[in-house]
Order: structure tokens, then sequence, then C-alpha cells
């Protein structure tokens, strides 16, 4: 498993955690999906910031969200591969908040890019001397 980037995508000091959800439950999620996560997390963080969004690994980490909202219960038809669909099936016909729904497609892709900037930036580059760091304006 990829730790520090599944510490930093489910929150740490510099990139939110998702509202409701601790470590545990995203813990028993990520033993669920098994080997697909964690090939999703490796390799993500080196992903173009402009390919991110389109990436097949996207897709798995957008499973993993909206398993995290309703594992237990999660399996509409037609909607697994879209988190909007999960937050607009959560919303109306599970009567839930907005605030206890996964998060929309596109803050999904700010919180990765956060969680790639740190995991990839900073977490990445401890073992250098003279860091090399982008400017954190176009990682979410």
């Amino acid at each position: 498993m990829a730790l520090p980037f599944f510490h930093a995508i489910t929150g740490c000091d510099t990139v939110s955690a998702f509202f409701g959800v601790g470590k545990v439950t995203a813990w028993q999620v990520c033993n669920l999906t098994g080997d697909e996560l964690t090939h999703a997390f490796l390799n993500i963080k080196f992903a173009d910031i402009e390919q991110i969004q389109t990436s097949e690994h996207f897709k798995i980490i957008e499973k993993f969200v909206i398993l995290l909202y309703d594992y237990k219960n999660y399996h509409p038809p037609n909607t697994h591969g879209s988190i909007n669909a999960a937050r607009q099936f959560l919303f109306v016909k599970k009567s839930r908040s907005l605030k206890n729904c996964p998060p929309t497609n596109d803050a999904l892709l700010q919180h990765l890019k956060r969680a790639i900037y740190q995991g990839r930036f900073i977490w990445g580059t401890l073992s250098k001397i003279c860091l090399d760091i982008p400017p954190a304006t176009n990682w979410g």
C-alpha cells in the first residue's frame, strides 16, 4: 500500500479530510478494494497535472471516495463510475445532507491535486538537500 499517499488523501496537516470519514473507515474501504487502489495510488502521483482527471487511476480513486461515504449500502445501478451521480443518489434517495455526501468531481480533483503535491513534492523530496518544489498554485 502506498501509505504516505493514503495518509495525504484521507487527510493530513496540509490536505483536508473528507467530512465525517475517519482513517479507520478509509482503511476498511481500502481493504475492500484491494490491489487496484494501491496501484492507482502509486501511479497517479506521477501523472501530469493536465491528465489527472482523465486517467484510469482517477476513476479508481473516485470509486474509493464514493465507497467512503456509503460502503455498506451503496449499490445503485449505473452510478458506480460517477461521483456526481453518487452524490445525487445519496442526497435525493437517501436524504443525506450535502455535507454527508461525497465531494463533486471538480472538488475531488482539487483535493487529489493537493494530496499529490504533498506526497510527490513535499514528502517525496525529503531526502534531497536542495528542494526543487514547484509553486503550489497549480496543485489545488
